[in-house]
Order: C-alpha cells, then structure tokens, then sequence
C-alpha cells in the first residue's frame, strides 16, 4: 500500500501519518517484518505499526544509520537482535500480520514520529518524562527525563517495648 506524502489515515483510534515510501529490497523487508515480530508480536496491529515506524523514523534520522538493517543491528538497540531473536524468525519466516505491518511502514505509513520505544517499567526506571502508551510499550521522540522519584527512606524499626523493659526506662528516669 503506497500512500502519499502528509496523508494522514485513521486507524484503530490512532492517527497514522504517511511519511513517504521507502523503496525496500526483499531482505529489508524480512529484516523489518522479523524485528516487528520479535518486539512487537503480542501487540495490537497499531503497536506492531508504531514498532516499524519507530525503526523507519531511525531510517531518515541523521541521528542514526541510514538502512533498515543498520538502525536493527546497532550496537546496543534492539534486545531482540542481540538475543537472536530476530535472525531466527527470519530463519523460520516472518508471520503475515507482520510482513503486511512492514509493507504498510515501508509504504509511508507511521504512527507518530517517534524515535525510542521500550516498556513502560523501563521509561519509569530511566526517568522518561513524556512518552505515549501503545500497548505494553512506552513510544517517545526525545530521550527527556524528568527528576526521579526518590524512594521512601526506610524506616527504622523499633521492637516493642516489653514490660520489662517499660519498667526499666521508668526507673532509670527517677
């Protein structure tokens, strides 16, 4: 499905934006449907659609590499290519929901303009400030954080007093 440039589509409650195609080999498209897969593959069709757009926002940021398989493969992003996660769907096949989720990214379509994504237990951790649930993932554009919540101090316990030590205390005052 190409759209064109700035059309905006409605889907699932969720504003997708058509970002211009991207003219994609076939294995770009297996990496993308894959890396969909194994991030994204109990998400709703939009989460698995907001997993790809993040990567293709990479695509065509300076800040990152400029192909679909360097922003997957580099160093330190993707915890499902690190674990082999992603080479082994490939090595099995991608599943059709998410080679149609792929299609439709490559074919322009995004939602939001989103650069990071991770759960929402670690955008808490590292103090992300601003970031908008897709699911059971927290999708943001800036790495912005916010002061962290301190922890509770501990409060020291104190062990009952006993009679016994009760009538000692009152001694000792006297």
């Amino acid at each position: 499905m190409i759209l064109s440039v700035y059309e905006p589509l409605s889907y699932n409650d969720e504003t997708l934006i058509a970002a211009g195609a991207y003219s994609a080999s076939g294995t770009e498209l297996e990496w993308l449907a894959a890396t969909i897969q194994a991030e994204a593959g109990g998400e709703s069709y939009t989460g698995k659609l907001a997993v790809g757009s993040v990567i293709m926002n990479r695509v065509k940021s300076s800040a990152f590499p400029n192909s679909i398989i360097g922003v997957i493969t580099q160093n330190m992003q993707f915890a499902s290519y690190r674990s082999g996660k992603v080479e082994l769907i490939i090595a099995n096949g991608p599943n059709s929901t998410c080679v149609q989720a792929a299609q439709e990214v490559l074919g322009g379509a995004r939602v939001g303009d989103y650069l990071f994504f991770m759960t929402k237990k670690w955008a808490d951790y590292y103090g992300i400030s601003e970031y908008t649930m897709i699911g059971n993932h927290a999708f943001f554009y800036r790495w912005i954080t916010g002061p962290r919540a301190e922890p509770a101090p501990a409060q020291e316990e104190t062990p009952a007093q006993t009679e016994e030590t009760a009538e000692e205390s009152s001694q000792e005052e006297t």
